[in-house]
């Protein structure tokens, strides 16, 4: 399925939603910078994933050069907190690229 969402006005989110395995949910966000990450994370995790079920994070560059480093989402915590797990990720798999 896919989806938009504004987040304010003339600025869109784009995503598709999909379970690629049995009991497991993926939400690939298009073109997103860790702040509307973080933000879709915040949201899925307060107010949709139930306690204690984690959410992890890859962005496509990890994936697409095989690059494996997936982030937890912290269980807790302010969108601060989120954006920083997500811009450490992109830090780590940019240099593990030579970037």
């Amino acid at each position: 399925m896919s989806f938009e969402i504004e987040l304010m006005p003339g600025e869109w989110l784009e995503g598709i939603v999909s379970t690629p395995f049995p009991r497991t949910g993926s939400v690939l966000l298009r073109l997103a910078t860790p702040l509307h990450g973080a933000g879709f994370a915040k949201w899925l995790r307060d107010a949709y994933v139930p306690q204690p079920a984690r959410i992890e994070a890859v962005v496509s560059l990890a994936l697409e050069n095989g690059v494996d480093d997936v982030r937890s989402i912290p269980p807790t915590g302010d969108l601060g907190a989120i954006v920083e797990v997500l811009r450490e990720h992109i830090a780590v798999v940019e240099q593990q690229l030579g970037g």
